[in-house]
């Protein structure tokens, strides 16, 4: 197995020709390029659009798959913590992280819910308490930690691309 490689630090966003632009460059020199449409926000190699709208979380779905990305997956820590700085800390947040059913896993919750664009769950980042073995309770929304709750409740939402 090729271990992954570790990206510095020297890391820059700009606008070329309505595209943001960022790069980043690894300890070997090579430059990783995320480009994304004006408007996005690029971080870990994929485009995060935040959303305005506060919508429940079916009409969130919808209005990604518009824009040709789903509600957003979080695959990393980093990503995490880039994303909580993006959004801030006092706002719901939907993410794309919805329960499966029917749930037969015993060993743990976090297996009973998958991410909407089909990534592996290799990270999560639940408060405590979370996730809610609740029926009615099926979504997920990030206030720096994830939580659970009703689909139909009103929040903001954030896409993702690659």
């Amino acid at each position: 197995m090729v271990p992954a490689r570790e990206e510095s630090k020297m890391q820059h966003t700009n606008v070329d020709n309505g595209l943001v632009v960022d790069e980043s460059v690894t300890k070997d020199g090579l430059t990783n390029r995320t480009m994304c449409p004006e408007g996005w926000l690029a971080i870990e190699g994929s485009c995060f659009y935040v959303s305005s709208k506060r919508t429940n979380y079916f009409n969130a779905q919808i209005s990604c798959e518009s824009m040709g990305a789903t509600v957003a997956s979080v695959s990393s820590r980093r990503e995490q913590v880039l994303l909580t700085m993006a959004l801030g800390c006092d706002s719901r947040i939907w993410i794309g992280l919805e329960k499966v059913k029917p749930c037969l896993s015993d060993s743990s919750k976090s297996y009973c819910y998958m991410w909407m664009d089909g990534s592996e769950i290799g990270y999560a980042d639940w408060a405590s308490g979370h996730p809610s073995s609740s029926n009615e309770i099926e979504c997920t929304y990030t206030l720096g930690r994830w939580y659970t709750t009703n689909c139909y409740n009103e929040y903001n939402f954030v896409c993702k691309k690659k």
